[in-house]
């Protein structure tokens, strides 16, 4: 089963647009076991017709959420920090 997920993981890295049809069909596995794969293994959900990842490792969530908690601290300190933010540029 290891080498299986081994396989699929490899696949979606290299294609994150593949189908669960594709990926049964290149693997030589059932789709039911593809799709429990991507589902249990790899946290994937289904949208519309398309298997698509969570974009954020964890560790990327945490980073982002001590980011953010920074820079509230830093506004609550200083609270003209929010005039330098640019948000758009409205001659776009």
């Amino acid at each position: 089963m290891d080498e299986n997920i081994e396989k699929i993981g490899k696949l979606i890295c290299e294609n994150r647009r593949l189908s669960i049809r594709g990926l049964a069909e290149i693997t030589r596995i059932d789709k039911e076991c593809v799709r429990h794969i991507l589902h249990e293994s790899f946290n994937m959900r289904k949208v519309w017709a398309k298997l698509v990842p969570k974009l954020l490792t964890p560790k990327q969530k945490e980073s982002r959420m001590n980011i953010c908690a920074d820079t509230l601290n830093n506004i609550d300190t200083d609270p003209g920090l929010l005039d330098a933010v640019i948000t758009c540029d409205d001659n776009i």
